[in-house]
């Protein structure tokens, strides 16, 4: 049975890890400092109300502090919120990130209906989407690029999605976790003040490449982050969290904060899409040699349809992808490979070309 995450790499042998989608570029060195630093700290508790991190959010996204919680990942956001709405029937896209799913499998009798995306539509959620939002529907997630597709929504469906929830009073949860390593997404953050339903999560897990640091959080109107806080343990980020979320917040605000397009070319934001771009398109190309289908994505990592067992044969090889057929909406043959630098990139083609002329 394949794992129901990426990141399997405690029972295999690997040396390339695919299967967990991270920025190329890796964790910027300033954020690797201050992580480090946070060691002199391990004698003290950290900041249970988390003003210094709310703060440092608020200010780089352009909200108050009080519309921001912070969590253990996004993970253990998505629960607080199912624990809070106490759902009855939920609407998800398949195939999208199983979180969702396991976390409303922590609610009591709830029914998830799942809108599938077409290999036909090359997975975009289309307009139709609008029509199983209902009076009956509690909570809706999306995610924002979409996770193992890799494809953005269009900004005016996904509006007219959230007016939609406004008019049947549904719980709209937007997860735009790989949104600034996102060409063509457009986040929604700034109508969490037209609508106190509407949860924008986010993580620095997949931007700055720290899933071991665990650091999520959520942008929401003030009555519903309190509301969120109250599903959550205390003291649920680290010193290590802390100090990542102030560096990220540092990095991140330099970015969307300088207007000088020179100094922005050069920043980590600009540097990170870049590669992104070049990789993507050297991998796509060199799939599409092999005679695969490769599916057009937004972001840093790429749904292909491939033969079968080509999971295990890679293994074997020491690289780890995303087996897909244990997403909803997806078969076996569907896999998901992150977006990595040359010689990873270069090392999983050659693995692959070799797989299949059976060498």
């Amino acid at each position: 049975m394949s794992a129901i995450h990426g990141g399997d790499i405690y029972r295999n042998k690997i040396e390339y890890d695919f299967s967990v989608s991270l920025n190329p570029l890796g964790c910027p060195e300033e954020m690797k400092e201050a992580i480090e630093g946070a060691a002199t700290r391990i004698m003290e508790y950290p900041d249970p109300g988390q003003e210094s991190v709310k703060s440092h959010i608020a200010s780089c996204f352009g909200v108050n502090p009080e519309n921001v919680i912070c969590t253990n990942g996004a993970s253990e956001l998505f629960a607080a919120i199912v624990r809070m709405t106490d759902p009855k029937e939920a609407l998800i896209a398949a195939p999208s990130f199983y979180g969702y799913e396991y976390a409303l499998g922590m609610a009591q009798d709830c029914s998830i209906e799942r809108y599938f995306l077409t290999e036909e539509n090359d997975f975009e959620l289309k307009a139709d989407f609008l029509e199983r939002i209902t009076e009956a529907t509690d909570i809706v997630f999306l995610c924002n690029p979409n996770n193992p597709t890799g494809k953005a929504i269009d900004e005016g469906l996904l509006y007219r999605i959230l007016e939609k929830c406004m008019h049947y009073d549904t719980c709209l949860v937007v997860d735009e976790c790989f949104l600034e390593l996102c060409e063509g997404a457009v986040s929604i953050k700034d109508k969490i003040f037209c609508y106190d339903r509407l949860i924008v999560a986010k993580a620095f897990t997949k931007l700055f490449g720290i899933p071991g640091v665990r650091l999520g959080f959520a942008l929401s109107a003030a009555q519903t982050t309190e509301r969120i806080k109250r599903q959550l343990p205390e003291w649920n980020l680290s010193v290590f969290a802390e100090a990542a979320a102030v560096s990220g917040c540092m990095i991140l605000g330099d970015t969307f904060k300088i207007k000088d397009p020179d100094i922005i070319a050069s920043g980590y934001i600009a540097k990170s899409l870049r590669i992104i771009q070049e990789e993507k398109s050297y991998l796509t190309g060199g799939l599409t040699e092999l005679g695969i289908k490769v599916f057009s994505s937004d972001t840093c990592f790429i749904l292909f349809k491939a033969l079968e067992g080509l999971y295990e044969a890679l293994t074997e090889r020491g690289i780890l992808i995303r087996d897909c057929s244990n997403f909803e909406g997806l078969d076996k043959g569907y896999y998901r490979m992150a977006v990595k630098d040359r010689q990873c990139n270069k090392a999983l083609l050659d693995a692959i070309r070799e797989i299949i002329n059976g060498t």
